[in-house]
C-alpha cells in the first residue's frame, strides 16, 4: 500500500544525552576524582525544521535506600513528561557508605545549579524547575524543595545560579527516618538526615506525594505526617494521593491516572 499524510507540524524530536557530568568531586583519601553524571531527554534542536523550544525542567531522583542508585532506571516511565513539554533530567548522586549526609543533598543542588547555567544550550526554561524523586529520592526530593534557599547547603561551582525548586513530587518517600523501623539490609548511618517536617515553614514550595496503603517498606503515614505539615504551614496547594493497595515502588503508582494527576498538578502551580 502507498499513502501520502499530511500530519500537524506541533510535536518534538525527543533525544537522550546520557553521559552529561556536572560534577567532580574529591575521592579514596582525595588522590582521585569521582565524576557525577546525569541524562537528559530533551527537544531535539539541529535541523533547521526542528522546533527551538525551552520547556521546564523536571529533575528524577532514583532511590535504593540511599545505598545505590541508576540515575537511567527510571528513564523509561519519565518519557510521558518529557512528550508533553518538560526537559527531563536523570541526576546521580553519591550513596552510602560511600558519603555522609548532607553531601548527597549538596550534589542535587550543584546539578540544578549546573543545569540553570546550561539551560539555554538545553532548551530549559530556568525559572520552571520541578524536582521528583522516588523512596530514598523521594526523601532527598522533599528535602531540596525544604531547605530552598538555605546557603548551608551550596557548595562547588555555578554559585551565581540558584538551586530553588519551584515544585516537589516525591513518591512514597520517608520523611523521618527516625520514626521508621531500620531494614535489616540497611548496614550504614542515617540518625544524621533531618526530618523534612522540621524544616517546612509558610514559604515551602508546594508537594505532591504519591503513597501506597500497603506499603511494607515505608509507612504510607510518612507521607500523611509531611502532607499534614505542609498544610499546618499554609502550603495549601500540596497535595497528597494515596493508592488503595498499592505497595512500595509498585507499578500501581506509576499508572498513567497517576502521572496524568501529576501533569496537571504541575501545570496548575508552575
Amino acid at each position: 500500500m502507498r499513502e501520502t499524510i499530511n500530519l500537524e507540524n506541533n510535536t518534538y524530536a525527543l533525544g537522550l544525552t546520557s553521559e552529561v557530568v556536572y560534577l567532580q568531586k574529591p575521592y579514596w583519601c582525595n588522590l582521585t576524582e569521582r565524576q557525577l553524571k546525569l541524562s537528559l531527554i530533551r527537544p531535539r534542536h539541529y535541523f533547521s525544521y526542528d522546533k527551538k523550544a525551552c520547556w521546564p525542567l523536571l529533575i528524577f531522583l532514583c532511590g535504593g535506600a540511599f545505598q545505590k542508585m541508576d540515575r537511567n532506571v527510571h528513564m523509561p516511565e519519565l518519557t510521558y513528561f518529557a512528550e508533553r513539554g518538560y526537559v527531563v533530567a536523570n541526576v546521580e548522586y553519591s550513596v552510602l557508605p560511600y558519603t555522609e549526609f548532607p553531601e548527597p543533598l549538596e550534589e542535587i543542588k550543584a546539578a540544578i545549579r549546573f543545569l540553570r547555567a546550561h539551560g539555554e544550550k538545553f532548551g530549559i526554561q530556568k525559572e520552571k524547575v520541578v524536582i521528583m524523586g522516588e523512596s530514598a529520592g523521594g526523601y532527598l526530593a522533599a528535602l531540596v524543595a525544604a531547605t530552598n534557599g538555605d546557603p548551608q547547603y551550596e557548595t562547588g561551582n555555578y554559585l551565581e545560579e540558584s538551586s530553588a525548586v519551584q515544585l516537589a513530587v516525591p513518591f512514597y518517600p520517608p520523611t523521618n527516618l527516625a520514626l521508621m523501623e531500620k531494614p535489616s539490609n540497611l548496614r550504614v548511618r542515617t540518625d544524621n538526615f533531618p526530618d523534612v517536617c522540621s524544616l517546612v515553614t509558610e514559604n515551602t514550595v508546594p508537594m505532591y506525594m504519591i503513597h501506597g496503603t500497603a506499603d511494607d517498606q515505608v509507612p504510607f503515614a510518612q507521607s500523611i505526617r509531611l502532607y499534614d505539615k505542609l498544610q499546618e504551614k499554609g502550603v495549601e496547594k500540596s497535595q497528597l494521593t494515596l493508592i488503595e493497595g498499592a505497595n512500595h515502588a509498585d507499578a500501581l503508582c506509576y499508572k498513567p491516572e497517576i502521572k496524568q494527576r501529576i501533569l496537571e498538578f504541575l501545570s496548575r502551580n508552575l
